[in-house]
């Protein structure tokens, strides 16, 4: 059955599968970074550490938070409190108003 344990062990370890996961993470990560280099430039952010290590936790965050929702663990709202809480502290603004 897909979606099993066994299943996603197997994709983890299967070099073309690794490549493509690797290459989506990468390109997630590049828009952050993106976006944390811009608004710390145009004043916007003062950040709490790299731009690239921040776009990195968002990247991580949203793929854990993703599971939660998926296992009805969490809801998307509380998700997206908790995605805001982090970016609030990580970019020094108030990203609410």
């Amino acid at each position: 059955m897909a979606g099993e344990p066994a299943d996603d062990l197997r994709t983890l370890r299967d070099a073309r599968a690794a490549a493509l996961g690797s290459s989506l993470t990468e390109r997630q990560i590049a828009v952050y970074y993106g976006i944390f280099v811009l608004g710390e430039a145009q004043g916007h952010f003062a950040l709490s550490d790299p731009p690239r290590l921040l776009a990195a936790n968002f990247v991580a965050m949203e793929d854990g938070y993703q599971m939660e929702v998926l296992a009805d663990r969490r809801t998307r709202a509380e998700v997206v409190a908790a995605l805001h809480s982090y970016a609030r502290s990580a970019a020094g603004c108030d990203l609410r108003g």
